[in-house]
């Protein structure tokens, strides 16, 4: 009898348990597409090409091809005399000039 009472409870309190893991998850995920520059700043500089390349990608600002290591550096430039900008909006005024 104590077997049964033990498996009924481990029943419920996993179903408990899913009940409000399941409504937790029912809240969609926000990914991160952007990024202020003071952020991108504070990365360590061997990543910075990378999240400039996933937010040009992310943003479809331009082909990842297109974008040529002198223009990173004038994102970089942007970015420290703007730090409060958006990381793509910087790139977008970067490649039209």
């Amino acid at each position: 009898m104590k077997i049964k009472a033990l498996a009924v409870g481990a029943m419920l309190a996993s179903a408990s348990f899913f009940s409000l893991a399941d409504g937790h998850a029912a809240k969609p995920a926000t990914m991160t597409v952007d990024m202020d520059c003071e952020v991108l700043l504070g990365q360590d500089y061997s990543l910075v090409p990378v999240a400039i390349g996933y937010i040009v990608s992310a943003n479809s600002i331009t082909e990842i091809a297109q974008l040529d290591p002198v223009e990173v550096d004038d994102i970089v430039e942007a970015c420290q005399q703007a730090p409060k900008s958006k990381v793509s909006d910087v790139v977008k005024k970067e490649m039209t000039n």
